[in-house]
């Protein structure tokens, strides 16, 4: 019992001592691979999937994708050694990017920066895109621009929807019923970012700004309604921009003022979309992070100190724990011998006892006048006398332990 307690704490001690030694052994971190998009690479879509790999199997918590930044996405979970994707929608211009993860130790691995430009191709996308649904219903998918002419939709039915895609992000215009109203007809259009059930009449325009930057994204005006079948909708991007334009022209330019008009009718696209940014509103600031740290991991030792404490308590606790068993086990054995040892005196004094009792009736006979039992008497006695010293080695051995002979 002793031999198989011993060699079971050793066994445990080994394993603490091991996990303690990788526990306080710093290891290399591993490193993220960017792949793509590639640093300098010019994209012609507004739609970009980002994809990383590792050196090495990873051991993540999480990893983020910062883009310009500011966290753009996220992923806890299925973090692969190859090729892992976040998808983004972005605009127009110059962006950077970098993945930054966390391992299991707490650490922060920070990938390398890189550099890519959205350019799509003539600077507007004119017209629409259309999507089939697995329904049957289709989707108009606009994206629209500062100077974009306007957009007419082919008949649509209750159930699809309108996609206006304005630097990226999307908003979702639904087409939920349309019907008669008196001598006109009728649509009801849902705003999905709102939540706003608008009731549109043949003809009606309504204004949307979705990104709620107090400019006026689309106008959508209902034409027709065909049999409660069709409806037929007239999107036009930026309608205030394009007003200006129709004002600039219409302007009649005089001789004198030739010189300082012209410059304004035919003022760059890229100048009236710096303007707009320059109205927006200015947005939050990101918390700055430091880039020249890529591919470093702060250290935390105070956690590692932590670590240290905690299996040295476990360690103690394991070992008080052994010696007490050990403790247990030893009084155990004890009280056993004890009663071997009492039962063996016992025994060998019940002997004894009547074997003089046997002799005493084979010697001893009854004198003439005598008490008849005299012999009798005599053996009580010394059963009184075994009795007695039997008490005297109980307490003996109870009071000083037997030892093992």
């Amino acid at each position: 019992m002793r031999t198989a307690l011993s060699i079971g704490g050793r066994g445990i001690i080994t394993t603490l001592l091991f996990l303690l030694l990788a526990l306080t052994v710093h290891a290399e971190p591993i490193n993220i691979i960017l792949k793509s998009p590639a640093n300098g690479a010019v994209i012609t879509t507004y739609t970009q999937d980002f994809i990383y790999d590792f050196d090495d199997y990873p051991s993540m918590i999480n990893c983020s994708l910062i883009v310009d930044d500011k966290l753009e996405g996220f992923r806890n979970a299925l973090i692969r050694r190859n090729d892992n994707k976040m998808t983004l929608e972005l605009g127009s211009g110059k962006h950077t990017w970098y993945i930054k993860c966390v391992d299991t130790s707490l650490n922060e691995i920070i990938s390398e920066t890189r550099t890519f430009t959205v350019n799509i191709e003539g600077g507007i996308q004119e017209g629409y895109q259309t999507i089939y649904n697995p329904n049957g219903l289709r989707s108009y998918v606009i994206t629209i621009t500062p100077g974009q002419s306007p957009v007419e939709l082919p008949g649509m039915k209750g159930g699809e929807d309108i996609q206006i895609k304005i630097k990226g992000k999307t908003y979702h215009l639904d087409l939920l019923r349309m019907g008669s109203a008196g001598n006109t007809s009728f649509v009801e259009i849902r705003n999905r970012a709102s939540s706003t059930i608008h009731r549109m009449l043949v003809p009606t325009t309504l204004s949307f700004d979705f990104d709620h930057d107090n400019i006026t994204d689309i106008d959508l005006s209902l034409k027709n309604v065909e049999r409660s079948v069709n409806a037929y909708f007239i999107v036009t991007p930026y309608p205030t921009s394009m007003l200006k334009e129709e004002l600039l022209e219409q302007e009649p330019i005089h001789a004198e003022t030739e010189n300082t008009t012209a410059p304004q009718e035919s003022m760059p696209r890229n100048e009236e979309i710096k303007e707009q940014a320059e109205k927006e509103p200015p947005r939050r600031a990101e918390p700055e992070q430091s880039i020249t740290s890529k591919n470093k991991t702060k250290p935390k030792p105070w956690l590692a100190l932590l670590k240290i404490i905690i299996i040295l308590i476990i360690l103690v606790t394991l070992l008080i724990l052994l010696r007490h068993k050990k403790n247990i086990a030893k009084k155990k054995s004890e009280k056993k011998l004890q009663r071997k040892e009492i039962k063996r005196l016992v025994k060998k004094r019940i002997t004894r006892r009547e074997k003089r009792i046997k002799e005493a009736k084979k010697t001893r006979k009854p004198s003439p006048g005598s008490p008849k039992h005299t012999g009798t008497h005599r053996i009580n006695t010394d059963d009184t006398k075994g009795n007695n010293e039997e008490f005297d080695i109980i307490t003996s051995i109870r009071s000083t332990g037997v030892k093992r002979r």
